[in-house]
């Protein structure tokens, strides 16, 4: 089966959080555990740099002939400039890239980027015959409109990316629970749950954590007993309450036990959550605000806290009351959303509108040993059944499921995308009709949709930039070290020396004054010839190759800004030489 995965929340500021970090996880594990699937993943080129991060993070699971990019034209953010004209056309255009690419199942990650930004998500399309599945984290903005939908532009977005759902083939809960909300807004459609599972790159944290323990650790940013939250600080995570319920914990508790907070909150809440303490007269030195940590040092947090809460109204899956359990550290939690699924254990819940029960169930982690061990033997257990594996082969079986509906691909069996092979089989003028009513110019629409079509064509080469020697040959010690490399891979050598010819083939390239790659040559032999390009003629680098700055072209920096980040874009690494620092010195 062919799975393509709308890669831009990897893109956007989702990649440093929950959804970007879920997906990141479920590329690998589909990579890593299911040999029959043919993954691609394309990414908006409209966002370059953003992009080329992204690409280097996934190439190492998914070939890079199966990384892609397309060319968004959106001006903004939805929730912030309203749904434009040419956001629109756009949304055309990706679905005439999964057209094109034909992959026997589409995946759209995460269908409400591009609020305040240029992502444009695939969403469902009268244009597309390709089944398409999405997953749904959660409805939440939707059940509390009222602290998330703020804006008549915020709410219109989301109200019309939330109806949108109702045209896939099949949402992926990322729990139960979410799944069960996505069926009782879309009863028509049917809803599964894939869950979600460890990090691996995290539980090798957590084991170096436990190493780490000795005597000889390096020290924590908190002594003594505490209890840790780690999350944001927005309204639905519901911190407040832990404050309200230290107010009900005896004196001697709220001294002893410390309560820390970590990650990614703001500055303007983790200063309102200061002053509730504050005004509840809590000890100034019990509440400690450590903000965003890195993963190495949150693994060793979690492993030394007394217990983690989690009160959140709402979470659609609650990955950090998952990690604390990984790390043996008993759990408590809010007996709401998707957390009585991860936490596992009845006794270990609460109700988080009940101050006084929060309370209670922390003193009762701080008092009983017993209990504290009995929640982290049952938490060792109960975390078994999250795996990404396991989460990789139930979205694998779900979009089969919507194959096996007589859905597929009417090109399944074409494994190979190529752009004479695409043109067959698009029907571009459905698209050219759908494209006519935007209000965008002719140029741009022949731009995007040409751009829809360009797929990576895996011709990996070892391009040789020789701009400095093409422009002028000045016969200094670098370019010479330049010709004598050049010739040595072209099979001359030296006496003593031994010619070794790359890997890759060799093509030799230089910038023009137009900004673009020309081919290059060499009249005679490249430790004396001549080098020259023909300015009339445009080389493209392939996908997946290598550029090589050679000989110092540092004059055409300006050009290579423009070029670099094209070739970037479609997978190739760019290495340049360094020869001295002496202008910086």
């Amino acid at each position: 089966m062919r799975l393509w995965i709308d890669g831009q929340c990897l893109q956007t500021a989702s990649a440093l959080r929950g959804i970007g970090r879920y997906m990141h996880e479920l590329i690998g594990g589909l990579a890593q555990n299911c040999d029959d699937v043919d993954l691609s993943i394309s990414f908006n080129a409209g966002l370059a740099d953003e992009a080329i991060a992204a690409i280097d993070v996934v190439k190492r699971w998914i070939k890079i002939e199966n990384i892609h990019v397309w060319q968004g034209l959106a001006e903004g953010g939805e929730a912030l400039v309203g749904l434009t004209e040419r956001r629109l056309l756009s949304e055309l255009a990706l679905s005439h890239h999964v057209e094109f690419l034909r992959p026997d199942v589409a995946l759209s990650a995460s269908p409400f980027e591009g609020a305040g930004d240029a992502t444009v998500p695939l969403l469902p399309s009268v244009a597309s015959t390709v089944p398409t599945a999405a997953i749904f984290y959660d409805a939440i903005p939707r059940r509390f409109p009222n602290h998330y939908l703020t804006s008549p532009l915020l709410a219109e977005f989301y109200d019309r990316r939330f109806k949108a759902h109702a045209g896939f083939g099949v949402l992926l809960g990322i729990s139960e629970f979410a799944a069960q909300e996505a069926r009782s807004f879309f009863p028509a459609i049917p809803c599964v749950s894939i869950d979600a599972g460890m990090s691996s790159q995290f539980l090798e944290l957590v084991a170096k954590a436990a190493l780490d323990h000795g005597p000889d650790a390096a020290p924590l940013a908190v002594a003594g007993p505490f209890l840790l939250y780690v999350g944001a600080l927005d309204w639905r995570k519901n911190v407040g309450i832990v404050v309200d319920a230290y107010k009900h914990l005896p004196s001697h508790i709220v001294t002893k036990f410390k309560f820390v907070v970590a990650g990614a909150y703001t500055p303007d809440t983790g200063l309102a959550l200061q002053a509730r303490w504050r005004d509840a007269g809590l000890p100034p030195t019990s509440l400690v605000m450590l903000g965003r940590i890195p993963d190495e040092a949150l693994a060793q947090l979690y492993r030394s806290a007394d217990a983690v809460i989690q009160p959140s109204i709402m979470e659609g899956f609650g990955l950090t009351a998952l990690e604390a359990l990984s790390c043996g550290v008993p759990v408590i939690g809010a007996n709401t959303g998707a957390l009585p699924e991860v936490i596992g254990d009845p006794s270990a819940l609460f109700d988080p509108t009940d101050a006084p029960a929060v309370a209670r169930l922390i003193e009762k982690v701080y008092s009983d040993p017993k209990f504290g061990a009995s929640l982290v033997e049952q938490g060792a257990r109960h975390i078994q059944k999250f795996t990404w594996k396991r989460s990789a082969e139930l979205t694998v079986a779900a979009a089969r499921g919507i194959m096996a509906k007589g859905q597929a691909s009417p090109n399944a069996g074409d494994r190979t995308p190529t752009i004479a092979a695409g043109t067959g089989h698009l029907d571009r003028e459905k698209f050219a009709r759908l494209a006519a009513p935007r209000k965008v110019d002719m140029a741009e629409k022949v731009a995007i949709f040409a751009a829809a079509e360009a797929a990576n064509i895996a011709a990996p080469r070892l391009i040789v930039d020789v701009s400095g020697m093409c422009a002028r040959d000045h016969g200094t010690g670098i370019q010479r070290v330049a010709r004598k490399i050049l010739h040595a891979w072209a099979g001359g050598a030296s006496t003593g020396e031994h010619a070794v010819a790359p890997s890759l083939p060799i093509d030799m390239v230089s910038c023009t004054k137009s900004g673009r790659y020309a081919p290059a040559r060499c009249d005679g032999s490249a430790d004396v010839g001549r080098f020259s390009f023909d300015e009339t003629a445009t080389f493209r680098p392939g996908c997946g190759g290598h550029i090589l700055l050679l000989d110092g072209s540092w004059d055409f920096h300006e050009q290579h800004a423009v070029i670099l980040r094209k070739a970037r874009l479609k997978g190739n690494d760019v290495t340049t030489v360094l020869y001295d620092l002496i202008p910086l010195q």
